[in-house]
């Protein structure tokens, strides 16, 4: 490793991916679908409280909205780190093919 440099292992890279991938979709595979299933009515909600429908609707929407976010982020993020540890595995395997064809081997 040179000076200043650094060293990667791109198989754990690929194992974070596969965390950060897996895990957000493990830990909501139960309340999303129950999330994306509630529906209220205004009579659900009782005589007292039937102008808050619209807010309550909306705010389940806007949580809906921030999961969805939040797994297709942690997707595209798993898919950097994956990508990384190809082209770390790549760039090693080229520097080991140059290194021997250097050397006659």
């Amino acid at each position: 490793m040179p000076d200043g440099g650094y060293e990667v292992d791109p198989q754990l890279l690929q194992s974070a991916a596969q965390t950060v991938s897996d895990a957000p979709k493990e830990q909501l595979q139960t309340p999303l679908p129950s999330l994306r299933d509630i529906r209220i009515s205004r009579e659900n909600l009782g005589p007292g409280h039937g102008t808050s429908h619209s807010i309550y609707v909306s705010g389940v929407e806007s949580v809906i909205a921030c999961v969805d976010a939040y797994l297709a982020a942690s997707e595209s993020f798993a898919n950097g780190l994956s990508s990384a540890g190809r082209k770390y595995s790549a760039a090693e395997e080229q520097t080991q093919s140059d290194i021997n064809q250097a050397g006659g081997f």
